[in-house]
C-alpha cells in the first residue's frame, strides 16, 4: 500500500472511531402549517405532538395534538407509534425542539417532521385551536 493509501486508511479509521463516540445527527425536516392542515383535514395517519409545557398546551393547541413537554423524561417519546408520521411543534427556537427530533430519529422513528414556525405559524393563518386538556399519545 502506498503512503497516500495508508494515510487515507488511517484517516478513515480515526474518523470512524471518533464518530462512534457520538450519535449521528439527522437533517431536520419541517412541514408548513398549510400542509399540516391539509393532512389533518384529509384524515392523514399522523400524530401531532405539542412539546410545550402542560399549562401552555391547556391554554390552546392544535386540535388532536398530544402533549409531551420538552421537560418530560425522554422515555415519554417512546409512547409514540413508529408506523405513523409524527409532527412535533412548540413555541420555541428550532434549537430547543431539535433534540426531541434527533432522539426519535436515533431510536428508529422514520417519519418525523417539525412544524415550521411552531404554533405561531398555525394561529397566524387562523387555523383552529383546541382548549380542552388532552395528554399523551393515542
Amino acid at each position: 500500500m502506498t503512503r497516500l493509501g495508508l494515510a487515507a486508511l488511517a484517516a478513515l479509521v480515526i474518523t470512524a472511531s471518533a464518530a462512534a463516540d457520538h450519535p449521528p445527527t439527522y437533517a431536520v425536516l419541517t412541514i408548513d402549517a398549510e400542509w399540516l392542515k391539509i393532512l389533518l383535514d384529509k384524515g392523514g395517519q399522523l400524530v401531532v405532538v405539542d412539546m410545550r409545557p402542560p399549562a401552555a398546551f391547556n391554554a390552546g393547541h392544535i386540535p388532536g395534538a398530544k402533549s409531551i413537554s420538552l421537560d418530560e423524561p425522554v422515555e415519554r417519546l417512546g409512547e409514540l407509534p413508529k408506523d405513523r408520521l409524527i409532527v412535533l411543534y412548540c413555541d420555541c427556537p428550532m434549537e430547543e425542539i431539535n433534540p426531541a427530533f434527533q432522539t426519535l430519529r436515533f431510536f428508529g422513528y422514520p417519519h418525523i417532521l417539525i412544524l415550521h414556525g411552531g404554533l405561531a405559524s398555525w394561529t397566524a393563518r387562523g387555523y383552529p385551536i383546541a382548549r380542552e386538556s388532552v395528554a399523551g399519545p393515542k
